[in-house]
């Protein structure tokens, strides 16, 4: 099965990546001393481990490595559900926990735990909940692709990327490299195309929550042609 992506709906980004203090929390665990409450793990079910294979979009052929950015949202306050519902809350997104996925292996981005308390459980959360919106795709030689279907995936989906001229290739490379080494992603700075890869709109920014380790592994893998 082969499936195309598109675009979703976005929040407000206004809160730090590691900010985790607000107002609205503590609004929300006063609240918890009254109504009885239970603490929380991940802000949503477990992506499913299944390979994906990500394969040349006119020949069908697999491509075995790929660098995978994985793209959060930090819910910060008092919120429906488990910390990424409506409420008294705001939102940031980043661009954290690269790695490279090799075709074949379990597909298993990080998903950190949310920090907070549900009230009563499942309804209310209050405190800091963090969620995967979806993945950015890379690899020297192909146009980058955003992947939001994490979810309720065939048993082996399969992403077509489109190949790359030898110049076009540089091009785009050199672009990502420079988008990375930053600290955070402007929306006002980025083209279209690059506003549709990071899943974003220009009136929003997206950080870049790398640390040395993860530039190393990015800049490696970008600098191979």
């Amino acid at each position: 099965m082969v499936l195309r992506y598109s675009r979703r709906a976005r929040q407000p980004l206004v809160v730090h990546w590691k900010e985790s203090r607000s107002i609205a929390v503590v609004i929300g665990f006063a609240t918890v001393a009254n109504v009885g409450c239970g603490s929380t793990g991940t802000s949503q079910r477990p992506i499913p481990k299944q390979p994906i294979l990500f394969v040349d979009a006119a020949t069908g052929a697999e491509i075995p490595r790929v660098l995978i950015l994985p793209k959060y949202t930090t819910t910060t306050g008092v919120s429906t559900g488990s910390g990424h519902g409506p409420g008294f809350a705001t939102d940031s997104r980043a661009l954290a926990a690269p790695f490279v996925y090799r075709s074949g292996e379990p597909f298993a981005p990080r998903q950190p735990d949310s920090k907070g308390l549900l009230i009563p459980p499942g309804v209310l959360f209050a405190g800091r909940g963090v969620s995967v919106n979806g993945v950015v795709v890379l690899v020297p030689g192909y146009q980058s692709a955003w992947v939001w279907q994490l979810w309720n995936r065939p048993q082996l989906l399969r992403v077509p990327l489109d190949r790359l001229s030898e110049e076009e290739s540089r091009e785009h490379l050199h672009r990502l490299e420079v988008l990375l080494a930053q600290s955070r992603l402007r929306g006002s700075e980025l083209s279209p195309n690059e506003l549709e890869l990071f899943d974003s709109i220009a009136d929003f920014d997206i950080e870049v929550a790398f640390d040395e380790r993860d530039r190393r592994l990015v800049g490696e893998f970008l600098s191979k042609q």
